[in-house]
């Protein structure tokens, strides 16, 4: 477990804009792409808005890149439109037993949709989510998230905590997982959001009032400010 002063959420958030200004020096784009994913998916859905999307995820964020085989723009819409509608909206803060196994579907749901010689792409996987739903998928970027804000010892330590392992244990997934690995950094991620509020209040203060509730990105973007501070900024508790 981790304790996290409001001060050095504050400080996370500063060391984000400073180390990722690109974010703020583009939120009007981004904000247009989450409009786009907004418009793909209420009510009967729009796959032209989600071909904004998911060209843009092709060629500016090369989702694709690297593979050896990927979904169609229409595969992927079908099959987003076919999640559980109890997780379109759906929050991290707010997630029982019976959402976090619909979580699960929805990853194991798009795990065939970029192929890589080491299984599945958690990137492909997370970025499509997170756009369908950018209140809980955390984007779970290989160079960035993955190998970076997880190379920190108290952070990977975190994917292996207790109320980790109690979720695992009560839906009886493999631990070891490819899959596994990026359920259990939104678990983590669901535990940060619930017990420090300051995290989204920080955020709702930085961005466009129209996304100031994307808990999701509240906690990505933590936590990649998170570990730009010295760790003396962090007390890690037994």
């Amino acid at each position: 477990m981790i304790n996290i002063t409001e001060e050095v959420i504050d400080s996370a958030f500063i060391c984000f804009a400073e180390r990722y200004r690109n974010w703020f020096a583009d939120s009007e784009a981004i904000l247009n792409l989450y409009n786009s994913a907004n418009g793909a998916f209420v009510g009967e859905g729009s796959l032209e808005d989600f071909r904004t999307v998911y060209e843009e995820l092709r060629r500016k964020w090369q989702v694709f890149r690297g593979s050896q085989g990927h979904w169609s723009l229409e595969r992927t819409y079908s099959v987003l439109k076919d999640l559980s509608e109890d997780l379109r909206n759906c929050c991290l803060s707010e997630l029982d037993i019976h959402k976090w196994r619909n979580v699960w579907n929805a990853i194991e749901n798009l795990k065939d949709i970029k192929q890589l010689k080491e299984g599945p792409s958690l990137v492909a996987i997370s970025k499509f989510l997170h756009f369908w739903n950018p209140r809980l998928f955390v984007i779970f970027d290989s160079e960035v998230v993955e190998n970076w804000v997880f190379r920190h010892k108290y952070l990977a330590d975190q994917l292996n905590s207790e109320p980790v392992k109690s979720m695992l244990d009560q839906l009886n997934l493999n631990n070891n997982s490819r899959l596994t690995k990026y359920f259990k950094a939104l678990v983590f991620a669901s535990d940060l959001i619930s017990n420090y509020p300051h995290i989204l209040e920080t955020f709702a203060s930085k961005v466009h009032n129209d996304i100031g509730t994307y808990e999701a990105a509240a906690a990505e973007w933590f936590l990649l400010g998170l570990v730009e501070l010295p760790p003396a900024g962090i007390e890690v508790l037994d």
